[in-house]
């Protein structure tokens, strides 16, 4: 590059950076940045997705089929079916075994492995709600007036009659002790009953159509959404709120706290009916799911304005994460790790648990056992994102520079490239990308926040303490471990190199505050084995020191990781 170029782009990246906030902060995100792990697209709206305990099997129902995913995002199999016509068409079983699905006027129970175990009949009703317990051992049916109770071979152990009109919620405890019901607009009665359809009060009214009824695990208790919110327990009501508008509810282990979706609220309540939290900014829009974790740690919510959320029953707000579509349903695992989501066409996976991986560890994942997997994405050269700015041509041959040395140590495989722009939007106050849309490979990000849309998306992820700043007009990269900020100028300068999971994926960015640092962080990874004691960790500030004084980045140069974080 000849020297009045490279002094351009650096007073053209400095001139991009001088926009950002003058605080030593992260750049502002709406939230904290969700663990979105994969997307998965069905191609037809989603109804109802439903998660097992450990998080691994992950269930759905769209408009003319159900499906079984994996953890990962894989198809495991799919089948015709039309569970709209069910308010929620599909139960997944605690421990991911077994399914109970609605097909129109039938119902029926398949293994995890697509094998059906029965299948009933019930035309010309059909059923509206559907739920089964750890193993398929004992599940439950409402069809029109009736709620039926079967074993796992088909038998039908117990039935009920509902007081006056149809039931249309149903829910059956985790070990199959207790069966819940709840009445339509025309019935608005709850029930509670054993497996043998035995009623263990009198079917309470609630005064209003029950939306949503849930045991806890061990059937000893009960919440149901009826505008206000009920609490049972085998001897009947304990107590109830007042008109909350709630629509949907959640029970965690022995009811110690019930989770609870209403209008722009999230409530949370103790089994004693103490209000603990009421998180209401966001959401925004009414609460359509909720979903709690097995001790009440963690409730996720889905908002009928596009929203998932996860929150923490001591802090709050832990992340929010915007579909575009409304959220039908959501599911939380046992622990509260994983959450699974039904919003549009697409079935959302979130993860707080990331594999392995750290800096030392380059090239792989990007390139592993001979194969390259990577997909270069830099920011495109017109205006665009936050800063309304273009990336400039040192991006480019970073990309490049990086690219070349992979493709030596490769054996097979191929490197993608595209545009931020490709595949990401400003909505004008935040970054949304299509990741169904991004190649499902890991991607290298050159450039900084200023011009690549996704550097700037992941300025902070996963609590990563370095991030660019503004003080006094200067731009620094900032280190919250050291409270140190690292600047450049004459003959120096300073970038970052990080490493993140996220989708699914692996994410690695370098980029400087001037073009020299995003050169110096390309040259690092383009000469990794030169540079060991830099790539250490999943993120490093590094220094590099024109040490030949000769202008540009060069292997003669002096390039040190100043600070280090383990992630």
């Amino acid at each position: 590059m000849l020297m009045g170029e490279c002094l351009k782009l650096q007073l053209a990246l400095l001139a991009v950076l001088t926009l950002l906030p003058v605080t030593a902060a992260p750049l502002s995100h709406t939230g904290a940045q969700a663990p979105l792990l994969w997307v998965y697209d069905v191609g037809e709206e989603v109804y109802v997705v439903d998660i097992s305990d450990d998080g691994s099997t992950i269930a759905y129902a769209s408009s003319s089929k159900v499906g079984l995913l994996d953890s990962l995002g894989n198809l495991a199999w799919s089948m015709p079916a039309v569970p709209t016509i069910a308010r929620r068409g599909l139960d997944l079983s605690p421990d991911g075994t077994h399914l109970i699905v609605a097909n129109e006027t039938r119902v029926a129970l398949y293994t995890a492995t697509a094998s059906r175990v029965w299948e009933k009949s019930y035309a010309p009703y059909a059923a509206a709600e559907v739920s089964t317990s750890v193993g398929g051992l004992v599940s439950a049916v409402v069809e029109s007036y009736r709620l039926h109770i079967y074993n796992r071979a088909g038998a039908e152990v117990g039935s009920a009659n509902s007081v006056q009109q149809d039931l249309q919620a149903v829910d059956v405890s985790a070990n199959g002790a207790t069966v819940a019901a709840g009445g339509d607009v025309l019935d608005t009665h709850i029930y509670m009953c054993d497996p043998d359809g035995s009623f263990k009060w009198t079917p309470y009214d609630a005064g209003w159509e029950v939306l949503d009824v849930e045991l806890d695990p061990g059937g000893k208790f009960l919440a149901a959404a009826a505008s206000r919110v009920f609490f049972f327990d085998s001897s009947g009501l304990l107590w109830s709120t007042s008109d909350i508008l709630a629509s949907s509810v959640s029970v965690s282990a022995q009811a110690l706290f019930i989770a609870v979706g209403a209008s722009s609220t999230v409530y949370l309540y103790t089994r004693a009916g103490g209000q603990i939290a009421a998180w209401s900014n966001p959401p925004h829009g009414d609460v359509l799911s909720v979903s709690i974790s097995d001790d009440g740690a963690w409730v996720a919510a889905g908002s009928r304005d596009g929203f998932i959320y996860l929150f923490s029953r001591d802090t709050g707000l832990v992340w929010s994460y915007n579909t575009g579509s409304e959220v039908k349903c959501v599911a939380i695992s046992a622990d509260g790790s994983c959450v699974a989501a039904a919003s549009g066409s697409k079935v959302y996976y979130f993860s707080q648990e990331a594999p392995e991986g750290d800096l030392s560890n380059y090239p792989e994942p990007f390139v592993s056992d001979g194969v390259l997997n990577v997909t270069f994405i830099i920011g495109d050269s017109t205006p665009h994102g936050f800063y309304g700015i273009g990336a400039i041509t040192m991006d480019v041959g970073g990309a490049i520079a990086i690219a070349s040395r992979l493709g030596v140590e490769a054996t097979t495989g191929a490197a993608g490239w595209g545009l931020d722009t490709w595949y990401a939007e400003w909505t004008g106050s935040d970054v949304v990308v299509d990741w169904s849309e991004v190649p499902a490979s890991n991607v290298i990000y050159a450039g900084g926040p200023g011009v690549n849309m996704f550097a700037w998306m992941f300025e902070g992820f996963g609590g990563c303490p370095f991030y660019a700043v503004l003080i006094d007009g200067v731009p620094y990269l900032h280190s919250e471990l050291t409270d140190q900020n690292y600047g450049s100028g004459e003959g120096y300068d300073h970038a970052l190199i990080a490493l993140h999971y996220y989708q699914g994926r692996w994410h690695l960015l370098a980029w400087g505050l001037t073009a020299n640092g995003t050169a110096a962080a390309s040259q690092v990874l383009q000469y990794y084995e030169q540079y060991s004691s830099v790539l250490e960790g999943r993120a490093v500030i590094l220094r590099w020191e024109d040490t030949n004084g000769n202008g540009v980045v060069d292997l003669e140069d002096s390039i040190e990781g100043v600070e280090h974080w383990e992630g």
